[in-house]
Formats: structure tokens, sequence, C-alpha cells
């Protein structure tokens, strides 16, 4: 009797016609405008670990789909979703200068969705069509989960506030009314909010 069939990559003969890793007669890749690094921490001690990348559409949704749901999630763990090539790190060069709104979600429900919504705004460009945002956080916390949108810090000063502010509007819409959305540059105090929806 022959063995049952293994994991679809076990089949492959090569590669795909457009030199990519799909098997042959995969549909087209649709790629993202921009591409995302997923990094995951256990511990709020611990350093990020790269444990994947987002490139096109296809992946969103295998991701998205094989992800396990935040109430899942250990507590204190983190998860970041970042460009390609951005460290989630003030220090990093696209974040030098930059800030980032954060919010809290205590109920768990509700904490779910407003992930998923996150999400899916990032990596469709429906949070930001200007590119100035660089990354997501998710930190599960024992009685809350931390939310952080990072913008980059080469934001022309002209257009800073008008492009933070947008940001920060479009986020409150997704959310329950009673979060407040706090912006802070990275590096300042703690409390030292520039904005506050």
């Amino acid at each position: 009797m022959d063995a049952a069939p293994g994991p679809r990559s076990a089949g492959r003969k090569g590669k795909g016609a457009a030199g990519d890793s799909r098997c042959p007669g995969d549909p087209p890749a649709y790629p993202l405008k921009r591409e995302w690094d997923i990094t995951y921490s256990g511990k709020a001690s611990e350093p990020p670990v790269r444990v994947g990348e987002i490139k096109c559409i296809q992946t969103l949704w295998k991701v998205f789909n094989h992800i396990r749901p935040l109430r899942a999630f250990p507590v204190e763990s983190t998860i970041y979703c970042f460009q390609h090539g951005v460290a989630p790190s003030w220090e990093d060069p696209a974040n030098v200068g930059g800030g980032r709104w954060m919010y809290s979600i205590t109920d768990q429900a509700a904490a779910a969705v407003a992930w998923q919504q996150l999400y899916l705004d990032l990596f469709g460009e429906g949070l930001d069509p200007t590119a100035d945002v660089v990354g997501i956080v998710c930190a599960r916390r024992r009685n809350y989960t931390r939310f952080s949108v990072w913008t980059r810090g080469a934001l022309e000063p002209h257009r800073r506030e008008a492009v933070i502010s947008a940001i920060g509007r479009k986020l409150k819409t997704d959310l329950p009314p009673s979060v407040k959305l706090e912006y802070q540059v990275h590096g300042s105090d703690y409390g030292a909010y520039q904005f506050v929806l």
C-alpha cells in the first residue's frame, strides 16, 4: 500500500515559473505594497524572534488563518508586525524621531476584534495609505492587551501633525468608544503624550 501523501512541500518538483517557491499550478501571488516581518516574544523580558514574513495576499491570509486566537496567547507574550528591515526598537533608523499610538483593552473579546481589525488594516494599507506606519505591536498582559501603532521618524514637519492625527482618527473608528488613544514620541517620558483621542 502506498504511503499517504505528506505535506504539500514534499511533492514539489521545483520552483514555479517565476522562480519563487510556489508549487506549479498555484495561483499567482498578489504582492502587497510593502513587505512585513512577524516577530514574537514569549515573555516581556525576552528579545523578539522572527517567525515569518508577509509579502503577498496569500501569505497574509495564510498567517491570519493559522495564527492562534489572541486569548490563546500566553500572558506576557508580544507579537510584532513591522515593515521588512525595520526592527521593533526606538533605535532603528526608521523609528528615530517617530512615535506610537498606544491603547489598552481589558475585555478579551473586544481585544480579539481589535487585533484582527488592526492586523487587516495594517497589511491592507487601510490604516495608513501614505506608508507612514512602520509596524504594530500586540502585547498580551494579565488584565489587558496593549496595542501600539508605530509611525516612522522621517515625517516632514509640515505634515507630521496631520499624518499622526489621521492615523489616530482611523484607529479610533475601529475601537470601543471607551478606549483612550495616546500618541507618544519615542524616548519621551512616560505620560508625556503629544496627542490624546
